[in-house]
């Protein structure tokens, strides 16, 4: 029926959220914090993401930035507290397809992701090419990580020494693993 992610802090919540959509067939991932979040998205792409918008370690609003950098067709119901209206509109405005108040109420739910799976079956009806390729297991479509998926390809098989840098939780044990992958030495 389609693969959920949910990505919301607290346990509580998260695991009721899980329970509703799993009592309706769907399979649900869950993670607890926005690098943990960003790593499953690295993985494989979901049907669906409900993203808390108060995620530690990586906010709502900078993965659904990440997101929209990778280019993939991945509708996302925000999650975020009724207080924090300019929170809802700024993730409104980075691309989330709707906002739902905390606590989050299992009927809204429950409507809005049979929506999102009908709008992501769309897109990917009218743009086959929607879904992006796959280097490894990093997951993007965008210049810059075809420019990356370029440069471990021309580094891959030489004797060069290399320096992976970046933030935590950017992939980088994922680019050495490409890079030990397409090496001459990669049984080694």
């Amino acid at each position: 029926m389609g693969r959920i992610l949910i990505a919301v802090a607290e346990a509580g919540p998260r695991r009721a959220v899980a329970r509703t959509l799993r009592g309706l067939g769907y399979d649900c991932l869950t993670a607890r914090d926005g690098l943990e979040t960003y790593m499953r998205l690295q993985e494989s792409i979901p049907d669906v993401a409900l993203l808390d918008l108060d995620l530690p370690r990586m906010s709502g609003i900078e993965l659904l930035k990440a997101i929209t950098a990778m280019e993939i067709v991945l509708p996302v119901v925000a999650l975020a507290r009724r207080s924090r209206v300019e929170e809802a509109v700024a993730a409104m405005k980075a691309g989330a397809l709707d906002c739902l108040p905390k606590p989050v109420n299992p009927a809204k739910v429950r409507e809005l992701v049979p929506e999102a799976l009908r709008l992501r079956a769309l897109a990917l009806t009218l743009h086959p090419s929607a879904e992006p390729p796959v280097f490894e297991k990093m997951i993007g479509a965008g210049s810059r990580m075809r420019e990356l998926f370029a440069l471990i390809e021309r580094v891959a098989p030489t004797d060069a020494s290399v320096i992976i840098q970046g933030e935590s939780g950017t992939g980088k044990e994922l680019v050495a693993q490409a890079l030990h992958e397409r090496s001459r030495r990669r049984d080694r």
